[in-house]
């Protein structure tokens, strides 16, 4: 993490809503990202739970 950064993240903390923001701006689509795939796997798993169930009932 770059020094510009920890200075984003020491203001957000302390309450700085212009550095919060900019740093929901800059790590946005990682957010996207991680959000997408833990849903994708939750549905995956309950897809998979009920077709377990279908088979083995």
């Amino acid at each position: 993490m770059k020094k510009e950064e920890y200075s984003l993240v020491y203001k957000a903390i302390h309450g700085d809503s212009h550095a919060y923001g900019e740093l929901i701006h800059q790590y946005n689509p990682y957010f996207y990202k991680i959000a997408f795939l833990s849903l994708y796997k939750k549905s995956r798993m309950y897809i998979m739970s009920h077709i377990r169930d279908f088979l083995y009932d």
